[in-house]
């Protein structure tokens, strides 16, 4: 099992923006098991110590989301470790999960882009390979129904959010192998039909 869903919470949606929370689950596309988490947050001044930016308008978004929200992200603010200290330990996460970890993110040009960003502001490596990024966002749209979907917990949790999006892709994934063995035995009926057809007219 190595693929980890990751989701961000972040105070931006601009490149380099600052990160304040990374909530991941490792989970199983071919099944609906889940496996490890991780949920750690990342101290503001260190953050943009390192040159991550701030945008107010994203700011003002958070005022505007539920009070239970509000409170998970400033209960997250208050218990914030340092940009290295959270990256490492999700660094460490990955590596636990697999050697060829395979990172999914909601949208290939947002979460797993500011992670990448990040890292890089502390001049590092970003931790997965070069080929191991999935985009969640464009399964969802490509192949998603609203049957599909799986409401999180908490909205705008980091972590919650990436176990409904795991549980998300797991149903997708299922149905998709469902209407796949279905296609496969009509077509296995079919050829049974046209075989016995043409010994009958042999007869």
């Amino acid at each position: 099992m190595n693929h980890v869903m990751i989701d961000l919470e972040t105070f931006g949606t601009r490149s380099q923006s600052v990160i304040v929370s990374v909530g991941a689950v490792q989970f199983d596309p071919h099944s609906f098991e889940l496996g490890a988490t991780f949920h750690e947050s990342i101290d503001l001044k260190s953050a943009m110590t390192h040159g991550l930016k701030l945008d107010s308008g994203t700011i003002v978004w958070w005022l505007d989301q539920s009070p239970e929200a509000r409170l998970a992200l400033v209960n997250k603010i208050k218990t914030a470790s340092s940009l290295a200290t959270t990256l490492g330990a999700f660094r460490s996460f990955l590596q636990r999960v697999s050697p060829d970890v395979k990172v999914w993110g909601n949208g290939a040009d947002f979460d797993l882009s500011l992670l990448q960003q990040a890292y890089e502001a502390l001049g590092q490596e970003k931790p997965w390979k070069y080929n191991a990024s999935r985009c969640y966002r464009t399964l969802l749209a490509e192949f998603g129904r609203p049957e599909d979907s799986v409401t999180p917990t908490l909205a705008h949790d980091a972590l919650a959010d990436a176990i409904a999006q795991a549980k998300t892709a797991q149903n997708i994934f299922a149905r998709l192998r469902q209407q796949a063995e279905y296609a496969e035995e009509l077509t296995q009926v079919k050829v049974g039909f046209i075989q016995a057809s043409i010994k009958g007219f042999s007869a």
